[in-house]
């Protein structure tokens, strides 16, 4: 193994810990990989990290409970069907996660960047009734939110405006 800071290859093993997965079922029956994970001593003296433990990046990030596919089967199921939809098919199927989990695992998500809007609506909205105001900017074809203004002051306003240059329709509520 080599060490992840110095990147010197070492062979003295420092000690091991257990670590367990939940990974996906086979048929209904639920699989929990349980691993020994070997801790390793660095041999370069000048490297801050004296010690450290192997990596599973293909199978499981840092301090993950769930393996990779695990997470990736449950975030697909969220963005389908949401997060208390989501988990009762999941749970039929004998995978492990509540509701909770599953909007989780869709925020971890990252998103592909769509193109720029051309077609924006702009609204006020209450970050407390009656004492504060913001602006919601609305991507109008496809429905998301695109930005959210601190105030409804027409500075404010056109400064976020700014931000996207090919917006040719602005739909905004007069409603005062």
């Amino acid at each position: 193994s080599t060490g992840p800071d110095c990147r010197q290859p070492t062979h003295r093993i420092h000690g091991h810990y257990r670590r367990t997965l939940a990974d996906l079922p086979w048929a209904t029956a639920s699989i929990e990989l349980r691993l020994i994970v070997r801790r390793f001593r660095c041999c370069a003296c000048t490297c801050r990290r004296q010690s450290f433990a192997e990596r599973l990046p293909s199978v499981a990030p840092r301090y993950a409970r769930t393996t990779t596919r695990l997470a990736t089967t449950q975030a697909n199921t969220g963005l389908a069907l949401g997060g208390a939809a989501g988990a009762r098919p999941l749970c039929r199927q004998g995978l492990a996660g509540r509701r909770h989990t599953v909007l989780r695992r869709v925020r971890r998500v990252s998103l592909p960047a769509g193109p720029e809007p051309e077609m924006i609506g702009i609204d006020d909205w209450a970050w407390r009734t009656g004492n504060r105001y913001g602006t919601l900017i609305v991507d109008l074809p496809r429905g998301c939110p695109l930005d959210l203004l601190e105030d409804r002051a027409a500075e404010t306003v056109a400064t976020g405006l700014q931000a996207h240059p090919d917006v040719t329709i602005v739909a905004r509520d007069r409603a005062e």
